[in-house]
């Protein structure tokens, strides 16, 4: 694998977007916070992949890696940033090849595609390990949010990145038969294709004022972060790093801890199958994901993620 890490100071035409636009429907709550900065990532198989980071006022407690969910970009991520920095540990967000903020495939550039989720997990080891370059002395938690949950597995799989826990919500898990269609059109090589079902980015006309529509502000404000539907190549991407994800003996030498937080009924447990250190979370589905739910139900979600770091914290105090 190939890295570079660009400096990021202004827009590239068709490349990754390193200045987006502040919506004006907005409130500051979910501006960027202060010393928020973005860099690139370029690696063999897939467009440049845009990263975003910020440190608290004092020295670093943990660094949090945040894997956004499908379609989603950082931006949506710069109140929970804010929560984070505020409890000591820096933040970095890794948008996924093909969306938000990282350069398009070739084609419309609000479909989703895909070179396979190894290629999002070669981006996180390597975002791991010559980037945020982890410290003897704090640790280091990958948090993921839907389907950006199997490349944190893969990525955890493979042994390669320096990380002492998990935090995976709301895992998207695709079914059977949308698995075996997307295997189908993959084999007629029509995988281009937006999937039945999908629909091209439009352009909202509900209020965009709150949380539950970040995305959808963001990406009204900023074109070059808009997403629709995902590509049948897509879909087939996910069926298979969620086969490999499920399967027991690819999470032998797993030892860092993993916590799920999803639905029992959504069949999450899955993914401990062969995993140590393993636990799921059971929570109750709602409409919105938790991270941009109303604060009973974010607060509840980020207490979990921010227990599970400081539980990593105290790991990391004790084996020293």
């Amino acid at each position: 694998m190939v890295l570079l890490v660009l400096p990021a100071c202004s827009r590239d035409g068709g490349g990754p977007l390193l200045d987006s636009r502040t919506p004006p429907s907005l409130g500051p709550r979910f501006y960027p916070p202060e010393g928020w900065a973005f860099g690139v990532l370029s690696l063999a198989g897939a467009p440049r992949m845009r990263y975003g980071a910020v440190a608290p006022d004092t020295p670093p407690r943990a660094d949090v890696v945040i894997l956004p969910a499908y379609g989603e970009s950082a931006e949506v991520y710069y109140e929970t940033a804010r929560d984070l920095t505020g409890r000591g540990y820096a933040v970095w967000v890794l948008d996924a090849a093909g969306q938000g903020g990282s350069e398009r495939f070739p084609g419309p550039t609000d479909l989703g595609r895909s070179n396979g989720f190894g290629v999002d997990a070669a981006a996180l080891e390597g975002l791991l390990t010559q980037v945020v370059r982890p410290s003897a002395v704090r640790p280091v938690v990958v948090a993921a949010s839907g389907a950006s949950a199997l490349t944190a597995l893969l990525a955890a799989e493979h042994g390669r990145a320096p990380v002492d826990g998990f935090f995976l919500w709301d895992p998207a898990l695709s079914s059977p038969a949308g698995a075996a269609r997307a295997a189908e059109m993959t084999r007629w090589r029509l995988g281009g294709l937006r999937a039945e079902g999908g629909q091209a980015w439009t352009r909202p006309t509900r209020d965009l004022s709150g949380r539950a529509t970040l995305a959808a502000a963001w990406q009204l404000a900023d074109p070059d972060l808009r997403m629709g539907g995902p590509a049948w190549e897509w879909i087939a991407a996910e069926a298979e790093a969620q086969r490999e994800a499920f399967a027991p003996d690819r999470k032998k030498g797993l030892r860092s801890p993993v916590l799920v937080q999803a639905a029992l009924a959504s069949g999450a447990d899955r993914l401990c199958l062969g995993a140590v250190r393993c636990q799921v979370l059971d929570a109750p589905p709602g409409p919105l994901p938790r991270h941009l739910a109303a604060d009973p139900v974010r607060n509840a979600w980020l207490a979990a993620l921010s227990g599970f770091v400081e539980a990593r914290i105290a790991e990391r105090v004790h084996t020293q």
